[in-house]
Order: structure tokens, then sequence, then C-alpha cells
């Protein structure tokens, strides 16, 4: 039930980012996440996805402590579950924020923490036939 209540929450949040209301869809998801969180525990990836969305928002606000509290909190919530795409997305989150916040290192240990078979590249110029070993951060 808890889910249902919170899906449309989630939904204008991301519409509310869509069209720059930043703080509105803090507000939403934030609400959103707070309904998710009072069900029950085995709804974990809805948490995460609501977790993933504030934490990128997060990114955007330069609100990068909180940022890394959320995308966090998500992927630990998806690798319980299940180690899959929308896992590979919240840690290549956690390299871009990493790579904003100048720790490299980081950025690098969370976008090949997957590897090979689950990563995610958030650079969409990039050449995919360049070779993993080849990339340099």
């Amino acid at each position: 039930m808890n889910i249902i209540l919170a899906a449309p929450l989630n939904n204008q949040a991301i519409q509310l980012e869509r069209a720059g209301n930043y703080v509105g869809a803090e507000a939403k998801y934030l609400e959103a996440l707070e309904i998710k969180l009072a069900g029950p525990v085995e709804h974990l990836v809805s948490v995460a996805i609501t977790r993933n969305g504030l934490g990128e928002l997060y990114i955007k606000m330069g609100k990068l402590d909180e940022a890394q509290e959320q995308l966090e909190k998500a992927v630990f919530e998806r690798e319980i579950e299940c180690e899959n795409f929308d896992t590979a997305c919240t840690r290549d989150s956690l390299g871009r924020l990493f790579e904003t916040k100048g720790d490299f290192e980081k950025a690098i240990h969370w976008r090949t923490k997957g590897a090979p078979n689950y990563m995610f590249c958030s650079h969409f110029d990039v050449n995919i036939s360049i070779s993993i070993s080849r990339i340099v951060y």
C-alpha cells in the first residue's frame, strides 16, 4: 500500500526537477521516502529508487554531503536485493559525486566496483569500443 501512495510523489518530484523546481522536487522525494520507509522491509528496491533520485537531485543542488548519504544508502539497498543495471547506475552516480568532490580514487572505486559485468558510464559521448583498461580518470 505504501508504495502505491509514494509512486505519484516520486513522479511529481521527477517532473518538478525537470522543470527546474529543485526545492519542490526535494520536498516530494522526501515525502515519498518517508512513506516508503514506513512500509515493509521487503520493498528496499523501491526505497532505493527514491534515494537514488534524491541523491542525484542533491548533486544538482550542490548538496554533496546529502547526495553522498542518499546514494550510499541506495547502493547498499540495491546490492542487498541483487546486482543489476540499476545498482550500476547508482554506483555511477556515486562516481560522478566523488569526481565533483575531487576525490578521484573513490570515483574510480565506485565506477568500477561492478566490473566487468555490472558497470555503467554516464559519459554518453565515450566511444564504447574503448576497452576498460584504456579508460583514464
